[in-house]
């Protein structure tokens, strides 16, 4: 490799020493690299060699249920799937209720265009199909501490076999619920209507009574009365108060 051939490879050189810098790396930069001196045109020493391995992970791994035309009625086929991985080491392990299985199970590897390895494997059990029966893939890789799982449950083919059904019984308490509230409603409009009516009977008595019935009330005026300048008497103020017989008539209701 040269400086400047490759814009994420960096050379650094300085004081007796060199060093190099791999930028945004990729499962294509895996391998061996060496350090050489060239004296004078001449090289004069390699170093040893350091391995570089870009490792990617096999996650997520997950497991669909396979019908091909070669199933046997009744048994089931189950296809468990991963991430493109690198580099190759990679172990897939099959289990149904947490029993280890060896038998029906076909495995392939492969290296893609892009330098990444695939990896599926199928399993066919033969046996009849059990409704709950657990199927778990296992996938060990080297980037992997604790291996990538997992799992896959049979359904239950008719839900409504064994269960007990609520249906009928939520339409009868519905429907007992709903008559007993409109049978409130109806008595409680009932109930408002009787106070109403009792209330009205009990003022029209009272305005009957009262009726033709009237109050008697007296007020009173103050008048000021100014004497004429005509009649020669002195100008002078006086204040009497005058009382007045005001009848109103004032009807009850």
């Amino acid at each position: 490799m040269q400086p400047g051939s490759d814009s994420r490879k960096r050379f650094v050189t300085g004081n007796e020493r060199a060093s190099f810098r791999l930028l945004n790396i990729s499962v294509q930069d895996s391998g061996v690299y060496y350090c050489g001196l060239t004296l004078q045109g001449n090289k004069a020493v390699n170093g040893s060699g350091s391995k570089l391995v870009v490792c990617a992970l096999p996650t997520p791994v997950k497991i669909v249920p396979h019908v091909s035309e070669h199933n046997v009625p009744g048994s089931l086929t189950l296809l468990c799937e991963m991430a493109s991985f690198h580099p190759a080491g990679l172990t897939i392990t099959w289990y149904k209720n947490n029993e280890s299985i060896a038998t029906g199970i076909n495995t392939t590897k492969q290296l893609s265009r892009a330098g990444m390895y695939e990896a599926w494997s199928y399993f066919e059990d033969a046996q009849p199909i059990r409704e709950g029966t657990v199927y778990i893939c296992l996938v060990s890789h080297v980037t992997l501490q604790i291996p990538a799982m997992a799992s896959y449950t049979v359904p239950n083919c008719n839900p409504d076999r064994d269960s007990f059904s609520f249906s009928p019984y939520l339409r009868i308490f519905g429907c007992a619920g709903f008559t007993m509230m409109f049978l409130l409603l109806v008595t409680y409009s009932r109930m408002l209507f009787i106070r109403s009516s009792s209330k009205v009977s009990r003022q029209r008595k009272g305005g009957a009574n009262n009726c033709g019935k009237s109050v008697k009330e007296v007020t009173y005026a103050e008048v000021e009365l100014i004497r004429s300048k005509k009649n020669g008497n002195p100008p002078g103020k006086e204040k009497s108060t005058v009382y007045a017989d005001i009848r109103n008539v004032r009807k009850e209701r």
